[in-house]
């Protein structure tokens, strides 16, 4: 049987039909602000079958196709724990937002978090029949450098400090994402490198920077700033999602600093 836009459906256990092409989406960090809101609008789109929430924390329920499991990347079990899940729930694209938007006072367990956690994803991936895989990066990696341009691109070199654990963990996660799905291999790697995200719903010490009553700035210096909205931030998740996009993909909104006579 098919539907007027020819997608094919099979028989569904209940006796109703699915598209062969229905997604079945896990989200490490599934408990957090980005995942929670991700699921609610995975939830209502009909090219979604199921969802896979996974986080250390409890993961509150917004819909009927969303199931929760605990998962600790920081464990030595968090592979075999992750390879479990993703078999049983038959997943096919993973999203990975399992990493701090914020710097850690214990680099160790950020290492553990980040680098090993992804490693443990990635591992796990290649275990199952996940075919897409999707990371939640950060523009910061390209580094506050004085040779940078005011626009920079995908294709400009990393230039921030990797000696520092908070962007060399990021960075070695976004290596081992893109080796997942290298050219020819019929697996999709993505990497979503976003500007700071701001809105109402952000928590994290760019926000409670913006929050100040007095916001302190260089004297004669305007710069431009780069953010994205917390909204668009999903939207492209989703989009991710739906679409096969392979590399990495810069998420920004550019705004510039009105000048005193605006």
């Amino acid at each position: 049987m098919t539907t007027d836009n020819n997608q094919a459906l099979s028989t569904d256990p209940n006796g109703g039909f699915r598209s062969r092409n229905a997604r079945r989406v896990a989200i490490t960090g599934g408990a957090g602000f980005l995942g929670r809101n991700l699921r609610g609008v995975l939830e209502a789109d009909p090219a979604v079958e199921a969802i896979v929430s996974l986080d250390v924390r409890k993961s509150e329920p917004v819909g009927d196709k969303t199931h929760a499991y605990n998962l600790d990347l920081t464990s030595r079990s968090a592979e075999e724990r992750l390879v479990e899940v993703l078999m049983s729930e038959k997943v096919d694209t993973l999203v990975h937002l399992a990493l701090l938007s914020s710097p850690s006072s214990d680099p160790t367990w950020e290492h553990e978090l980040e680098s090993v956690g992804t490693m443990h994803v990635v591992n796990a991936c290649r275990r199952t029949r996940v075919r897409k895989l999707i990371l939640k990066s950060q523009t910061f990696l390209y580094g506050a450098h004085p040779t940078n341009p005011n626009y920079l691109s995908e294709t400009h070199g990393i230039k921030a400090p990797l000696g520092e654990a908070y962007f060399r963990d990021k960075f070695q996660s976004e290596q081992q994402i893109l080796a997942f799905g290298p050219p020819g291999s019929a697996r999709i790697a993505t990497v979503l490198r976003m500007a700071p995200i701001i809105g109402p719903h952000i928590d994290d010490y760019i926000a409670h920077y913006f929050r100040r009553r007095l916001v302190p700035t260089v004297l004669g210096f305007d710069p431009l700033w780069q953010f994205v909205h917390e909204a668009d931030a999903i939207a492209a998740l989703a989009l991710a999602i739906q679409r096969d996009a392979p590399g990495i993909f810069n998420i920004c909104l550019l705004y510039t600093s009105p000048s005193p006579r605006d």
